[in-house]
């Protein structure tokens, strides 16, 4: 009995403690094919709708976050969906009057082999980016 209750009391510690974090969040990072200056973080939860917490993309023209500070963009979710093999996610200006960046993320998998690509679209830069990326 006493076995019993330690194990219990572990499992519920690791709950506790964030054995489940991994399940609350995820993050997709990506990176630019042609540009090395491009890359792209997005931080999301798992509900059954995409929901960005965290958002930043980086190119040679200028740097956009969900909260600005200093040299940043300031942008915000505007919409998204996770797909049924991959995700698309708009962000808009902070008034929400004009699209800032797009991003589209594609997955692929076929047996062992997976592979994960994107585009970022910028139409204030004129610029849209190819990416390998990285995550869920």
């Amino acid at each position: 009995m006493k076995v019993l209750t330690s194990l219990m009391l572990g499992v519920g510690i690791a709950l506790f403690t964030g054995g489940s974090a991994a399940w609350a969040s995820g993050e997709i990072t990506c990176y630019g094919i042609e540009d090395e200056a491009v890359r792209v973080s997005l931080g999301f939860g798992t509900l059954p709708v995409l929901s960005v917490i965290s958002a930043r993309i980086e190119t040679p023209d200028g740097v956009y976050q969900l909260r600005g500070g200093g040299e940043t963009t300031e942008i915000r979710f505007g919409d998204g969906a996770f797909l049924k093999d991959g995700l698309i996610a708009r962000f808009t200006d902070d008034i929400i009057n004009d699209v800032m960046a797009e991003l589209r993320v594609v997955n692929m998998e076929e047996g062992r082999a997976f592979a994960s690509v994107g585009l970022v679209r910028l139409p204030a830069e004129g610029a849209v980016y190819g990416l390998t990326c990285e995550g869920p």
